[in-house]
């Protein structure tokens, strides 16, 4: 306890216990304030949020994970952001890498922040890197590269790429 700062965690539970909440971190009146962390776990999802907190929401430089389990594309997603947040959203100028593991068909179709991908990787695994300017949690602007040497650079609209180039490669 310092003045009004106090540090320590909360705890959150579902009713049926199938979602999960843990902050750890600073507060300020009760609410989250400064920095800390927040673990959401449903069940086939983790999420994880590095960074600052004002006023019971996230804002500023973060790193948010997620962990999502089998899903109709893959077996395993890993989404790793780093970068500016506003109210747990990617929001300004930031970079995230989506690991896919186990892809269940060779051509997988994918939405992620807000882009719209439909790819052909001829291999079980795949990578995927978006970097440039997010807004509301969705790339608008910036650079999109697959790990089969695919590319988009551009301007981003209703998640497909709305002015600028791209290199499909199969």
């Amino acid at each position: 306890k310092n003045g009004n700062l106090l540090s320590g965690a909360i705890s959150k539970v579902s009713r049926d216990g199938s979602r999960t909440e843990l902050y750890m971190g600073e507060f300020v009146a009760r609410q989250q304030d400064g920095h800390g962390s927040v673990r959401i776990s449903n069940k086939n999802d983790t999420i994880q949020y590095d960074g600052w907190y004002a006023y019971g929401q996230m804002y500023g430089e973060a790193v948010i994970t997620r962990l999502l389990g089998r899903t109709k594309t893959a077996g395993h997603q890993k989404a790793v952001y780093e970068g500016n947040v506003f109210r747990y959203k990617p929001h300004g100028k930031g970079t995230v890498e989506i690991e896919l593991r186990d892809i269940i068909d060779d051509s997988f179709k994918i939405s992620r922040y807000g882009v719209r991908l439909r790819e052909y990787v001829g291999q079980s695994d795949a990578t995927i890197r978006m970097e440039g300017y997010f807004k509301d949690g969705n790339l608008v602007e910036g650079k999109v590269t697959v790990s089969n040497g695919s590319l988009m650079i551009g301007r981003f609209v209703d998640g497909r790429l709305a002015e600028g180039r791209m290199l499909k490669k199969y």
